[in-house]
């Protein structure tokens, strides 16, 4: 694909960061009060209506990962840039915050310790960690997924869906084993076979608006769920937390919310040669965005620094929730892009690229096709 072609799904990239920013503006703010609660009033509807419509951002952002690297050369060069970009935040933040004498009580000690200078498999960031073992077991999905015939890699991803989405959790109240609520790496897997199929076998149309459509109507769908499933919790007098079983990362109405508006912007014909390279820019900053608002010591910003609760309950809700996440977001691009210019001078004037030329070389083992014709 020609790079012209491929701003929309940056801007589809960068549209579902903004959305991962304001999941974590809503949640960790404390503004989605359970049904129910005395307090639950205009804004409350208006955060879960937020909720309903940019729940689909982790979902999007796997796909089209998946999408690119289902037909792509695996690179272990990929890899380990993105395991320094996270452990030069996690560390880094740290480090600075340790400087500066802001590091709380609660955080010191060998558990923190290994916390923010082993990331990703301590699970310091759930979506780092489970992103970048699926980026490590992409080649033999990849493999898997060309491999099948279009019926076979149907019927492989209906499978999925049935063992590892929220379906049993909703036809039966109840929890099962495997059923991850969307955060581990089998839903991940699910999601790149999502992904591979729609770059396999499904064609691009050029027509957006109704997949779009079926995004919207899938985000109203979930927002309706829960005054609907709230009433019935309250009636039956049980079930508290059934109230808000579909806003899961792997439950249907998430699920085909993000597919049809990945197939909305795939499909979409967007022409932006002048800012094609500032869009792409943008968007390679955009996981920098997420693992640092995200980092342990920054978690609590909400409340101290953006006192989310104070202004959720007055007429300035929106426009403070617009304010702060616009802010994060950008902060974060500027952060992340000065970070991209220190990496390229580390790895200048360290040469580092004859050690990523030599260790490219276990690239070959997986990229070697041959005995896949």
């Amino acid at each position: 694909m020609k790079k012209e072609r491929l701003i929309n799904i940056e801007i589809l990239r960068i549209i579902a960061m903004v959305f991962v920013v304001l999941l974590h503006y809503l949640g960790k703010g404390s503004t989605l009060l359970a049904w129910g609660d005395p307090a639950f009033g205009v804004n409350t509807w208006i955060a879960w209506g937020l909720e309903s419509f940019a729940l689909v951002a982790v979902n999007v952002y796997v796909i089209i990962s998946g999408y690119f690297l289902v037909e792509s050369d695996f690179k272990i060069n990929r890899i380990i840039k993105l395991w320094f970009q996270i452990f030069f935040y996690s560390a880094g933040i740290w480090l600075l915050f340790l400087a500066l004498g802001m590091v709380p009580a609660d955080y010191s000690g060998g558990y923190w310790i290994s916390m923010f200078l082993l990331p990703v498999t301590s699970g310091h960031y759930w979506f780092a960690s489970t992103y970048i073992f699926v980026c490590l077991i992409a080649p033999f999905l990849s493999v898997a997924a060309r491999k099948m015939s279009k019926r076979q890699l149907q019927t492989c991803i209906v499978v999925l869906l049935i063992l590892f989405s929220r379906v049993w959790r909703i036809v039966l109240p109840m929890s099962t084993p495997i059923d991850d609520r969307g955060y581990g790496i089998f839903w991940f897997a699910t999601l790149f076979m999502i992904a591979a199929y729609i770059r396999l076998y499904v064609p691009k149309t050029g027509n957006w608006i109704k997949p779009f459509l079926v995004y919207v109507i899938s985000s109203v769908l979930l927002f309706l769920s829960l005054p609907a499933l709230g009433t019935i919790t309250v009636f039956v007098g049980k079930m508290e937390k059934y109230y808000r079983v579909f806003f899961e990362y792997n439950a249907p109405f998430t699920i085909i919310g993000a597919i049809a508006l990945f197939l909305a912007f795939r499909n979409m014909n967007i022409k932006a040669e002048k800012l094609g390279k500032v869009i792409r820019l943008i968007s390679g900053a955009t996981f920098g965005v997420y693992l640092i608002h995200e980092h342990t010591l920054l978690r609590s910003m909400w409340s101290g620094v953006w006192k989310v609760q104070e202004y959720y309950q007055t007429d300035y809700f929106v426009p403070h929730c617009i304010a702060v996440v616009a802010c994060v977001f950008v902060v974060g691009i500027l952060i992340d892009l000065i970070r991209r210019l220190l990496f390229a001078g580390i790895t200048k004037i360290f040469r580092l690229e004859k050690i990523g030329k030599k260790i490219s070389a276990v690239d070959k083992f997986f990229n070697n096709k041959a005995e896949e014709k």
